[in-house]
């Protein structure tokens, strides 16, 4: 490979996360090349667009968290008694506990209530709502509560199967501000390697 592509650089970066914000740190990435910006410049776009997207979701029940080892027994057990539901997201590439509230309802304004917040903080400059499971209630909370407040069309697309595996059946969304999130990126950034053939 070394032969045919003589002097080819790349730069791989770990996107810590894996749903739809993946992609959006690439598009920017994309643009700033299209704008004319060498390789440092291009890389420096997608760890500001990683530093800026947030992932929130809830899941129906805590069942998968516990049979991926995420939560124990008794946590899962008197979670679902009592209609603890989290509500999840992802700092350092890492799923983390953003709230714990009573009844998926509150779970979901939560949701609702961080993005005006980011969004207040920070502007908004893309969105999806992620779904695992049925599609139905995503589409229904995107059409009646998300697009009303951020005045657009907001696309609906399933998680990765491998989310999935872990949380089960879930609702959440994705999205890319104007400006970095503070928070999301604690340990110093996203991983970064230069490659040179």
């Amino acid at each position: 490979m070394k032969a045919r592509n003589l002097g080819f650089r790349c730069v791989l970066i770990d996107s810590t996360s894996c749903g739809y914000d993946e992609a959006w740190p690439v598009f920017d990435a994309a643009d700033a090349r299209d704008a004319g910006d060498d390789l440092a410049a291009c890389a420096a776009a997608v760890h500001r667009g990683i530093e800026s997207t947030r992932f929130l979701f809830t899941p129906e029940s805590l069942t998968f968290l516990k049979a991926g080892g995420r939560i124990g027994g008794a946590a899962a057990l008197l979670g679902n008694l009592i209609q603890i539901v989290p509500v999840l997201t992802v700092t350092d590439g890492t799923t983390a506990t953003l709230a714990k509230v009573r009844t998926r309802k509150k779970a979901l304004a939560r949701i609702v209530d961080t993005l005006r917040e980011d969004i207040e903080a920070h502007g908004l400059k893309r969105i999806v709502v992620h779904y695992i499971g049925d599609k139905a209630p995503a589409v229904q909370w995107a059409r009646e509560v998300i697009e009303p407040l951020v005045g657009r069309a907001v696309d609906v697309l399933p998680v990765s199967p491998v989310i999935g595996v872990h949380v089960g059946p879930a609702v959440g969304i994705v999205y890319e501000c104007m400006s970095e999130i503070v928070g999301k990126i604690t340990g110093g950034g996203a991983a970064e390697r230069e490659l040179v053939l």
